[in-house]
């Protein structure tokens, strides 16, 4: 009404808002006062089934790798509930068509995830309630396994278990690109030092990480620190368990975050076993962190320059001690380390059980025999005598020979061939075995 009055009488530019000029004082004309406003209700359908999810909660603890039970609880006013189904992040998991309705779920990795249920009638009408579920991974030594002191720790090697419980980081992410545990908030970059790798960068005042570690020996060691920064007053202190072993340690400026210099901590005491070691960034922001050598004060090193070993054990210095297939015999000594039923090739190789692969034998009498390989390949000399080499002596054909007592540079015969004659001479009786691998 008052648009329409301002153009024809008043030849007006008019606003459309009628609250703003509520009264035109020429005509006397008071336009609010001919307007009631009003607030629009809406109105929900209160026969659409009420569904509420009573577990978990959004404060419910919830670790990777165990199992979650789901409940929810679910009416209908006008009819009766046909069914309730769980999903999580949008996936369909369970669908339960009777009260109590429940479902079971197992997460496998960390993260929010948004947990649904959805109730439907027996008019196909819905009703859907959802909860946010946080997983974190229990913390945990990084790759399963306590690092070993003596020895040698990365910092990015810092344990699994996330944000508050392996590590405390003050703001989430990374600020690199670095693939690396790109899952953490950690804040990891590539390394420039002697060894490259990674290194922690952009620390901040207040900051933790934590490693699991197994402690060989109670006793004296020394603490080497990689460090490097870019001005001073940077400290780092590291606590065993509830006891400071090191306390603000002081990083002096390298002149570079990537400068690397070694801080000596000449002695810390240490107990014996599994514990866990914390590494907190002191009141400085900002240092960036290599990685961390034990070396013990209390036992002779005979491996000097093998952070990871004091003593040759059985591999030597320089080679770990591994058992990879945990047969006894250690990787150094295992022609199959990667085969805990066979600790040689034999005929078949590694990774297959003898007797299971092609074999021909053949009786060999004491001197010169005549044989002939039988296979559509060509193998070396000492692969296709394998069975019989201790006994062997010569094999020739008609082009070449091979001494296996003479010197192997004068002997012009490597291999054998498919469908190809051989005289072969042996010391003693025996069984040569053709193997088709």
């Amino acid at each position: 009404m008052s648009i329409i009055h301002k153009q024809v009488f008043e030849n007006q530019t008019v606003s459309t808002n009628v609250k703003a000029a509520p009264v035109n004082p020429k005509f006397n004309l008071d336009y609010a006062a001919s307007i009631k406003w009003t607030t629009p209700t809406f109105v929900s359908d209160e026969t659409t089934p009420k569904v509420a999810i009573t577990a978990p909660t959004s404060t419910t603890s919830i670790e990777a790798g165990a199992a979650v039970a789901i409940a929810a609880t679910a009416t209908d006013t006008d009819g009766t509930i046909s069914k309730v189904e769980f999903s999580v992040n949008g996936t369909l998991i369970s669908t339960d068509e009777t009260s109590p309705y429940t479902a079971t779920w197992t997460p496998t990795t960390k993260g929010a995830y948004t947990i649904t249920a959805k109730a439907t009638d027996n008019t196909n009408k819905t009703g859907t309630a959802t909860v946010t579920a946080n997983v974190t991974v229990p913390q945990s030594p990084y790759g399963g396994t306590p690092l070993a002191i003596p020895g040698k720790i990365e910092f990015e090697h810092f344990d699994e278990g996330g944000a508050d419980a392996a590590y405390s980081d003050s703001s989430p992410g990374s600020e690199t690109d670095v693939a690396f545990r790109a899952d953490e908030d950690v804040d990891i970059e590539n390394c420039t030092d002697v060894g490259t790798g990674y290194n922690l960068g952009w620390t901040v005042a207040g900051e933790w990480l934590e490693y699991t570690v197994n402690v060989g020996a109670a006793g004296k060691y020394k603490l080497d620190l990689r460090v490097a920064c870019s001005g001073t007053g940077r400290t780092i202190t590291l606590k065993m368990g509830e006891t400071t072993i090191a306390n603000n340690v002081t990083i002096p400026s390298t002149t570079g975050w990537q400068i690397w210099q070694t801080v000596t901590v000449p002695e810390v005491t240490l107990a014996a076993g599994k514990q866990v070691l914390r590494v907190t960034i002191g009141a400085t922001d900002y240092v960036n962190l290599n990685y961390m050598t034990f070396t013990s004060l209390d036992v002779k090193d005979d491996c000097p320059n093998d952070p990871n070993k004091t003593a040759p054990g059985t591999c030597g210095c320089g080679v770990p001690d591994v058992d990879t297939d945990k047969d006894g015999i250690m990787d150094c000594l295992d022609g199959c380390p990667a085969d805990a039923k066979k600790t040689a090739p034999g005929l078949c190789g590694c990774g297959v059980v003898e007797g299971t692969c092609s074999t021909i034998s053949i009786p060999l009498k004491a001197g010169w025999n005549l044989v002939g390989y039988p296979y559509e390949k060509s193998v070396t000399i000492e692969i296709a005598f394998s069975s019989i080499f201790d006994k062997l002596e010569i094999v020739k054909d008609q082009n070449g020979f091979y001494t296996k007592s003479g010197s192997q540079f004068l002997n012009s015969l490597k291999t054998v061939s498919w469908a190809k004659g051989y005289l072969i001479k042996v010391s003693a009786p025996c069984e040569l075995k053709w193997t088709d691998k």
